[in-house]
């Protein structure tokens, strides 16, 4: 069988990466696929300090003549871990052409693709090329880090906008929490990166989880004394216009009376109603009204999670009904600023119930609220 010895291109490359190994004979004398196929002290191939070395033409002679594209070296680094870990983007999209394992973990739980996030710069278009491959934008570190929160904790604002918007439009997941308690919402806010926060509440991340200490992304805004009145204003109003969702439908009347020789045409309008619910979302979330409502401990709750909600509001005699159309009617337009603020104090103690329980407290929260325009006016009523 004739040998697959060095051409002259390569071997200029192959002598410089060969120092790296203790070879019992001369290089020359050895053929390119046992070449291949060699380990270090450490445990790395040849492929991974081709990688290192940005060599991208010896990298791939090397996967053409049987290189392991997923060996991993004593730290746990693939060829691709360390493509992504050292910036050599055309060496990763020469490992891409071979169908690597994008998903394996190094020792520190570290997929490429959360090397990639963390130590790569301008290179969104690999980025999309990982997710398009099939990586797994959820897989979480050690310290349960996704990609996510590794572009809000490793680059600057404009950078991690764009590329949490592409991990979140690949079903990155923004409300998985690290072993710190920390969503990447909680991350926005503690780095006072308002667009962040403000496209991650846009698009379905809860303002609600508490983090280690107990606190919500609300409560933290209040007590880091780095954010500011403009993060307060953005979380508190979403805090706000969901509260007004539940308590508004909560205070609704029937505007039809239940007849009983109208059942069938009651159970019609219900279903279509409850289909409504189901269909419409919470601004540009995939969360829907009826997820919201269902959730709730009251009786619209309960009436919802029944499998017949005719049946049931016949059986209690109830009085109240939810129209699909009115609410998404008075989401759309929102309520007056006087209405909401005034629900939302009165439910203050409830959402920051973790707050101390003062006036100045109180009065700082509202103030942040309603941004100083009314608290002359209306502040003594609301307190």
């Amino acid at each position: 069988m004739e040998r697959n010895t060095f051409s002259s291109e390569i071997f200029e490359d192959v002598r410089i990466l060969s120092k790296n190994f203790r070879l019992p004979f001369p290089i020359e004398t050895m053929d390119i696929g046992t070449f291949a196929q060699l380990r270090c002290r450490n445990r790395k191939t040849p492929l991974h300090y081709s990688v290192f070395e940005g060599k991208h033409q010896m990298t791939r002679v090397l996967l053409e003549n049987g290189a392991d594209i997923n060996a991993v070296d004593r730290f746990g680094s693939t060829p691709l871990h360390e493509a992504c870990n050292s910036g050599k983007s055309l060496c990763a999209y020469i490992i891409l052409d071979f169908k690597p394992d994008l998903n394996k973990q190094d020792s520190e739980f570290d997929t490429p693709l959360n090397k990639l996030v963390i130590w790569t710069f301008n290179f969104k278009r690999l980025l999309e090329t990982f997710l398009d491959a099939g990586a797994d934008p959820n897989i979480p570190d050690h310290f349960g880090f996704t990609p996510l929160h590794n572009v809000i904790t490793y680059h600057v604002q404009s950078v991690a906008l764009e590329y949490a918007q592409i991990l979140i439009r690949y079903k990155a997941n923004m409300n998985v929490k690290t072993i710190y308690e920390k969503t990447p919402l909680h991350l926005a806010v503690e780095r006072n990166f308002h667009s962040v926060a403000e496209f991650l509440l846009e698009n379905g991340a809860s303002v609600n989880i508490e983090d280690q200490l107990g606190n919500t992304q609300m409560v933290s805004t209040l007590l880091l004394q780095n954010c500011g009145t403009k993060m307060a204003e953005l979380l508190g109003m979403h805090v706000i216009k969901q509260y007004c969702c539940k308590i508004e439908v909560n205070q609704m009347h029937l505007e039809l009376l239940i007849k009983r020789d109208g059942l069938r045409e009651f159970k019609k309008e219900c279903e279509k109603e409850l289909l409504a619910l189901k269909s419409r979302k919470l601004g540009k979330s995939n969360v829907t009204y009826y997820e919201i409502l269902v959730s709730t401990p009251n009786k619209i709750g309960r009436y919802l999670r029944s499998c017949d909600i005719s049946e049931s509001l016949k059986e209690t005699d109830i009085n109240n009904y939810i129209f699909g159309d009115w609410l998404n009617r008075k989401y759309k337009e929102g309520l007056a600023r006087y209405n909401a603020l005034r629900i939302g104090h009165k439910f203050c103690r409830h959402i920051f119930h973790r707050l101390p329980h003062t006036k100045v407290i109180l009065g700082k929260l509202m103030a942040l609220l309603l941004l100083g325009e009314h608290f002359t006016k209306i502040g003594h009523y609301l307190l």
